[in-house]
């Protein structure tokens, strides 16, 4: 994922992803509050996404999500 800056809102369409893995993504600056939709997430891999700025706020209510790195 050499170019991406962001996720498209619609990743909310996603409702039984349960592992989303992006790591080494370098140019991922954000993920959209939209995430919170993804009611079956266990894990989110978001290591070494060195231009990632802040997780949002909305990852709290993922009460499934185990995995967090």
């Amino acid at each position: 994922c050499s170019a991406l800056q962001q996720l498209p809102p619609e990743i909310s369409c996603l409702t039984n992803l349960q592992s989303f893995i992006v790591d080494e993504c370098a140019t991922l600056q954000q993920l959209p509050p939209e995430i919170s939709a993804l009611t079956n997430l266990q894990c989110l891999d978001v290591s070494y996404c060195k231009t990632l700025q802040q997780l949002p706020a909305a990852i709290g209510s993922l009460t499934k999500l185990q995995t967090l790195d």
